[in-house]
Formats: structure tokens, sequence, C-alpha cells
């Protein structure tokens, strides 16, 4: 998958993202990452397909298995934060995280929501992509389990990928911290002027005092 130009086109819409990169720090199966787990299932899953030779959405397929555990938390630590206990309720934690980051297409949400069946047992696959992802799943999830994968977090990224990803990161740093700087420059322009004003409306005051206090001297 490293020089499968489809692939990367289609993790590189969602690899920037600080959330699936938190992925990287939470534990799947084994000693995999989350984020490991998934990009596993999204390059297996795009072989499958194009080994079935069947007619496939390969963009909706690799960003919906991508982002189909996008829950964000570790469920090693915690089974239920809220939406239920994690293996029935996670696909839906994904799908609520993806919607507030990601424009998903109605495959991607349907892979995300539905890759847990039969044990979300009414939540059956629609499309050709969601079966896919289901059923490679569970397959990385064996791997995983009995330590019989021999993937990591990039196996799948061309190198070339990570390095322009990397370039991004750090202009976009270089842009937000040009932007505070700006920020802070504006408003210590802001306070000066405003000092000046009021320092301005503070002469007149004295002025328009010492003229009257002058005019009441030759009144009286």
């Amino acid at each position: 998958m490293k020089n499968n130009p489809e692939f990367q086109k289609a993790v590189s819409t969602v690899l920037d993202s600080k959330n699936l990169q938190l992925t990287r720090t939470f534990t799947q199966h084994g000693d995999v990452s989350v984020f490991a787990h998934c990009m596993a299932v999204a390059a297996y899953s795009k072989k499958l397909a194009d080994k079935l030779g069947i007619k496939y959405d390969s963009e909706s397929l690799v960003r919906g298995a991508m982002l189909h555990d996008f829950f964000l938390y570790d469920w090693h630590e915690t089974s239920n934060i809220g939406d239920g206990l994690h293996g029935f309720a996670h696909p839906y934690t994904a799908s609520k995280n993806a919607i507030k980051e990601f424009d998903l297409s109605p495959r991607e949400l349907d892979i995300i929501r539905k890759h847990m069946w039969p044990l979300t047992l009414t939540k059956l696959p629609k499309y050709r992509e969601s079966w896919l992802v289901c059923v490679v799943d569970k397959y990385c999830s064996i791997l995983e389990t009995f330590k019989l994968n021999s993937y990591n977090d990039y196996s799948f990224v061309n190198p070339m990928l990570i390095k322009k990803l990397e370039q991004h990161k750090a202009a976009r740093i270089r842009l937000e911290k040009g932007k505070e700087e700006l920020k802070k420059r504006v408003a210590h322009e802001r306070r000066t002027a405003e000092k000046r004003a009021e320092m301005q409306n503070e002469k007149r005051r004295h002025e328009i005092s010492g003229r009257y206090e002058q005019y009441k001297a030759r009144k009286s």
C-alpha cells in the first residue's frame, strides 16, 4: 500500500488530524495501537477489494476504515463513557467524533457505525465497503490479539507522505505562531493608542480647567 496512489491519497485526507494522531497513544489489541489497527484494516480492506475485483468507492473504504475506531479513549481503562458498553457503543461514539471533524459520505458513516456487526445485531452493513471493513476488522483483531501481526503505526504509509505531513504541520505551527504574534502586536498598538488618547484628553481637561480658573479670576 505504500506505493498505491489511491490508498495514500485517501489516507492523507485524515492523517493530519490531531485526534487521529492521538489514537497512536491508545492500545487496541495486544501491543498494537488503535491507529495501527485502523491503518491495517484500511490497507487490508483495499487489498481484499482489489483481489476480489469488485466495484467499490476506494476513498470511502479507506477513510471509513481509518475512522472506524475513532472513539478517542482507552477502552482498557473504561468500558463505558456515556454511550454504553464499549463493544456495543463505540461505533456510535466514533461516528459522533468523526462527524465533528470530517465531512463524511454515507458509505463512510455506514462503515463506522456498522463495523461491529453481528455484535451490534440491528446494525447490518448497507454497502459492500461496510462489509469489507466489517470482515477485515475481525481478521486484524485476531492477528493482533494473538500477536501474529507484522505491522505498526506507519507500515502502510509512504515515507514521502509522512514527510509532507510533517512539513505541513511545521508550516501550520509557524502560521499559528505568526498569527499570535500579530495579535499581540495589534493589542499592544491598541493599548498604546488608547493610552496616548487618554493622555491627550487629560491634557485638554487641564487646559480647559486652567482657562476656566483664569476666567473666574478675571470676573472676580
